[in-house]
């Protein structure tokens, strides 16, 4: 069908069609335009397609938020697990020997640099280190104390990462970059349990290095571990975006 004015669409004299100021708009776009005898679509057609578009992106950020919630919290529960499976031994190693500890410790920071890894997100060791002290607590013979160095430690390590990578102006992050994380809350969790020191030993610089050189194995060891299990992970499923 040839049309050569709106009138053969909506009929003579606007009966019911299109509105007078719209009519010479759309008879330019339909002259000598071959077009089926019903071209128009409503304008409500296209409002509801962005609607449906915006709640199903609206649905996919909840979600995701969702994902990224549970994932933090059972981070931090795999974290409260492995404090309480060393807990028997742990307050004895701390007693007699404050290096070795800082060797054992550095498994509790394992969890945490993992959902670093596989999550993405900038604080995420520091707020799984929160949730896990807060859910350690009650095994803990330090009580909420425990909180203090899972923060600090993985505040440092969320720092460490935002400044390399802010000075690298890159946002991928090499392994050397998770190694200089671990070295710099190795020194945070370090600095952070001079206070339980006796005073006789911090007055001994080798005795300091040995527990400073504990706390760093356990720390490179920690980022080592969840290194590798994130290149497990990541072959089996994707990878969750922030």
């Amino acid at each position: 069908m040839r049309i050569h004015s709106i009138a053969q669409v909506v009929g003579t004299g606007n009966p019911g069609g299109v509105a007078p100021g719209r009519r010479s708009a759309v008879a330019c776009a339909c002259n000598d335009v071959s077009l089926p005898p019903f071209c128009w679509t409503p304008p409500d057609a296209r409002s509801t397609a962005l609607t449906t578009h915006e709640h199903s992106a609206a649905v996919d950020r909840r979600l995701m938020l969702l994902r990224t919630a549970s994932s933090i919290v059972i981070a931090g529960a795999a974290s409260a697990l492995v404090v309480l499976a060393f807990s028997p031994f742990s307050a004895a190693t701390a007693a007699f020997s404050a290096p070795l500890y800082g060797v054992i410790a550095g498994g509790y920071s394992v969890f945490p640099f993992l959902a670093r890894r596989l999550l993405g997100h900038r604080w995420a060791t520091t707020v799984v280190g929160c949730v896990a002290g807060i859910l350690s607590a009650p095994i803990s013979p330090i009580g909420l104390l425990i909180v203090v160095p899972f923060v600090a430690g993985g505040a440092a390590y969320d720092a460490t990462i935002w400044a390399v990578s802010a000075l690298r102006r890159s946002s991928r992050e090499a392994e050397w970059v998770h190694a200089a994380a671990a070295v710099v809350s190795a020194l945070m969790l370090f600095l952070v349990s001079l206070p339980v020191l006796s005073p006789t030993n911090r007055d001994l610089p080798v005795f300091l290095l040995a527990v400073f050189g504990g706390r760093l194995v356990g720390q490179l060891t920690a980022s080592t571990l969840a290194g590798i299990a994130a290149r497990l992970l990541l072959r089996v499923g994707p990878r969750p975006r922030p």
